[in-house]
């Protein structure tokens, strides 16, 4: 056998071996994104679509949105999950940034499928295990879902790509968000030689680059 993938194999068995989670766990999901805060891995939203599982005897698609706020201690391997007041409204195919300890979640889309408006910011305090919700101004941002966003190493978030309200293209493709300013501020971000539009694409912040792979065209370019 090939030593690198006997190496491998020890490695998944071990990795199976000592992650297992036998405590409350949530409702398994797609659509969410999950933020290290220290040791504890925060999540919110998301939704159980799976076109295998999840679907009519006429064939509609069935699928249930959450808004609930789960934490995986990363130590102990258990789940928790939070009951706040002012929860926020369900969310799917946000994106999310973690500066300080505020984690700052933009755009998405509700369970009625409707995209969320753009210069309205949903921000959770994990110091004080709270709800925030901020509003915008400047450079008008068309709202978006599927997107991603990073924090510059200056502070600012930068968003790229994702999809319109029913999956139109978003305008612009590139744009930062100022959150040390109340209210917070949005600026459009012309470049040249930009790649095409994307969506369900990921995006890491090396240095001074933002590195985008994989995803998809928006279909309605």
């Amino acid at each position: 056998m090939n030593p690198f993938r006997a190496l491998f194999s020890s490695l998944i068995v071990i990795s199976l071996t000592f992650t297992n989670v036998t405590c409350f766990r949530p409702d398994p999901r797609v659509g969410q994104a999950s933020i290290l805060v220290g040791s504890n891995l925060y999540f919110f939203g998301g939704n159980t679509y799976n076109p295998r599982i999840f679907t009519k005897p006429n064939g509609d698609k069935l699928s249930y949105y959450y808004n609930d706020s789960n934490i995986f201690d990363t130590k102990t391997m258990r789940w928790s999950t939070l009951t706040l007041t002012n929860t926020p409204l369900s969310r799917v195919s946000y994106s999310a940034v973690l500066k300080g300890n505020l984690i700052f979640y933009i755009g998405g889309d509700s369970d009625s499928g409707s995209t969320f408006n753009i210069n309205e910011i949903l921000v959770f305090d994990t110091v004080n295990l709270k709800w925030l919700f901020k509003t915008t101004r400047g450079d008008p941002i068309g709202s978006r879902s599927r997107h991603s966003a990073v924090l510059t190493q200056g502070g600012l978030i930068l968003i790229y790509g994702g999809a319109g309200p029913n999956g139109t293209q978003v305008q612009p493709d590139l744009a930062t968000l100022d959150v040390s300013v109340t209210p917070y501020t949005w600026k459009v971000i012309i470049i040249d030689n930009a790649p095409p539009p994307l969506m369900y694409h990921s995006a890491t912040l090396h240095g001074i680059y933002m590195i985008i792979a994989f995803g998809n065209y928006n279909a309605l370019n």
